[in-house]
């Protein structure tokens, strides 16, 4: 589902072959602030006091929202 990923220091963007307004929209259910961009640009704009445990946290969250995107979107192949 990441098509990109870039970025400099703590601000990072990943865009996605899809919109990613459904994954800010689920991430920030599960507690995950986000921001998107340009329609499919997710963007990463952590604290200067983010600490290993909080990216840990963000994977964690982020992992299941895209695999039941890709998932949706590959259902959307076969049947279309």
């Amino acid at each position: 589902m990441i098509q990109e990923v870039r970025g400099d220091g703590l601000m990072l963007a990943a865009e996605l072959f899809v919109a990613g307004k459904s994954v800010v929209r689920k991430a920030l259910e599960a507690g995950v602030i986000l921001n998107c961009t340009q329609e499919k640009v997710l963007r990463f704009l952590p604290p200067l006091i983010i600490e290993r445990c909080h990216v840990d946290e963000i994977i964690k969250v982020l992992r299941p929202i895209l695999a039941a995107l890709q998932s949706a979107e590959a259902s959307k192949g076969v049947n279309a």
